[in-house]
C-alpha cells in the first residue's frame, strides 16, 4: 500500500485499481438488491424456511393471497396464535396480502391452491406443517385441521 507523503499529493489509480473498484461496486449492488432481482425459484433454494420457500415459488398475486390465507388459517387452527407462529410468518407477507386474504373465501382459496402443480402443493403442505410445529406443540385441533387441508388439496 502506498501512503501519501504530503497532503498535497494526489492518488492516481491505475487501470487495475479502477477495474477492482468497479467490480466491487457491481458486486455490492448485486448483493444489496438480490432479494428483488433474483427469480423466486432461485431464491427459494437459498432459504431454509419451508414457509418462505413456498412463498417464493408462488407465481401470481392470486396464489400469494391464497397461500397467505392458508398460512393465517393454520396459525389460527388451534384457537390461538403464538409468538412463534407469528414470527414464522415472515416479513414478505405484507399487510396488503393479509387484507386481501381476509376477503378471500376458503372455497376460493382451495380453488387457487388446487391449481398448483403437485411439487408446489407438497411445498405448501410442508410450509403449513412447519408453521403448526413452530410453537413446539402439535395440538389435536391442529392435526385435525391439517388432515382437512391435505384432503382438500389432494
Amino acid at each position: 500500500m502506498i501512503f501519501l507523503q504530503a497532503t498535497g499529493d494526489v492518488y492516481n489509480p491505475t487501470a487495475g485499481d479502477l477495474v477492482l473498484m468497479l467490480t466491487a461496486g457491481i458486486a455490492f449492488f448485486i448483493i444489496l438488491f438480490w432479494r428483488r432481482l433474483a427469480p423466486g425459484a432461485w431464491r427459494s433454494k437459498l432459504v431454509a424456511s419451508q414457509i418462505k420457500k413456498a412463498w417464493l415459488r408462488m407465481a401470481t398475486e392470486e396464489q400469494e393471497v391464497a397461500f397467505t390465507k392458508l398460512i393465517v388459517e393454520a396459525a389460527k387452527s388451534d384457537g390461538k396464535v403464538t409468538g412463534d407462529e407469528g414470527e414464522a410468518m415472515f416479513e414478505e407477507i405484507s399487510v396488503a396480502h393479509k387484507k386481501a386474504a381476509q376477503k378471500l373465501s376458503q372455497d376460493d382459496m382451495y380453488e387457487v391452491l388446487n391449481q398448483l402443480d403437485s411439487g408446489l402443493k407438497k411445498k405448501v403442505l410442508g410450509a403449513v406443517q412447519e408453521l403448526l410445529n413452530s410453537d413446539g406443540e402439535f395440538a389435536p385441533k391442529e392435526a385435525e385441521w391439517l388432515a382437512g387441508v391435505v384432503k382438500r388439496l389432494s
